[in-house]
């Protein structure tokens, strides 16, 4: 069996012979790799809602757009982002990361992606769709982003914001 202590957050095995030490041992690093496969698919899976729900309003809204772009950068590597809303007569075309957990750290994949990009996409305006629902975006996230120009539109204002979007 597998047990937990509650107290130090161990999990471990126990055994009563040598001979039950690499069964055991199998066993124990079986259920971790289920414990992580479990919060890997668990995180995923709430990104790729998040992102569902933006292309779900796009739809609704009638907003064109087209999804996983991906773009070699100044760096020489490849920079993928969520959206891109292409150019009109009416807007300049738009890069969109969707981040689903904005905290104070949270802001740096996005920021060297747009940055990377930023000579051979310099007409792009760059955009980050933040989910506040579960979380508050933090002061920070939001300050190191607009410091480069890339504008944060909260989920939670998508009603007001997305006439911006649709804009020159």
């Amino acid at each position: 069996w597998i047990n937990y202590k509650d107290k130090s957050g161990e999990v471990f095995v126990g055994f009563n012979s040598i001979k039950e030490y690499p069964e055991k041992q199998h066993r124990l690093i079986q259920c971790l790799l289920k414990i992580s496969d479990m919060i890997f698919t668990s995180k995923s899976k709430v990104q790729n809602f998040f992102t569902e729900d933006i292309e779900n309003f796009f739809l609704e809204k009638d907003i064109p757009y087209n999804t996983d772009a991906s773009y070699v950068g100044k760096s020489g590597r490849s920079n993928n982002f969520d959206f891109i809303l292409p150019k009109t007569k009416k807007i300049n075309p738009k890069l969109i990361k969707a981040v689903n957990h904005p905290d104070s750290n949270a802001y740096k994949i996005p920021l060297l992606s747009f940055l990377d990009v930023q000579e051979i996409k310099y007409d792009h305006q760059f955009i980050v769709l933040a989910n506040d629902l579960e979380e508050k975006i933090s002061d920070e996230f939001k300050e190191a982003l607009n410091n480069y120009q890339v504008d944060v539109y909260p989920w939670s204002d998508r009603e007001n914001w997305v006439k911006q979007l649709v804009s020159f």
